[in-house]
């Protein structure tokens, strides 16, 4: 603590990075109020790692909803995958997770 004294805009810049990775994570996973909590106690860096290491809120429901059609019409399901994945609602990365979690049921 006692580099926040010699250094104020250090602290100062420390809780404006944690509040904005609070933010960020308030649409993943994680969540807000843990990835401010991280980030304070261990370092803006830390919070960063974990919050973009964090699947998207809305990634996640449209995965859920998506492997629910599966079981019914798996042929109607990689379609809305892939119009999804052109749309640039979900990147590529996403895409190829999607697709191996519905290859595994």
């Amino acid at each position: 603590m006692q580099i926040f004294t010699l250094f104020p805009s250090l602290g100062l810049g420390w809780v404006i990075l944690s509040i904005a990775l609070g933010i960020a994570g308030s649409g993943r996973e994680v969540g807000g109020i843990l990835a401010f909590i991280l980030s304070m106690l261990f370092s803006p860096l830390f919070g960063m790692i974990i919050v973009f290491d964090s699947n998207k809120k809305r990634v996640l429901k449209f995965e859920e909803k998506l492997l629910e059609r599966l079981e019914s019409s798996p042929m109607h399901g990689i379609q809305i995958l892939e119009e999804k994945f052109k749309s640039g609602f979900i990147n590529e990365e996403e895409y190829k997770s999607i697709l191996k979690r519905m290859g595994q049921q």
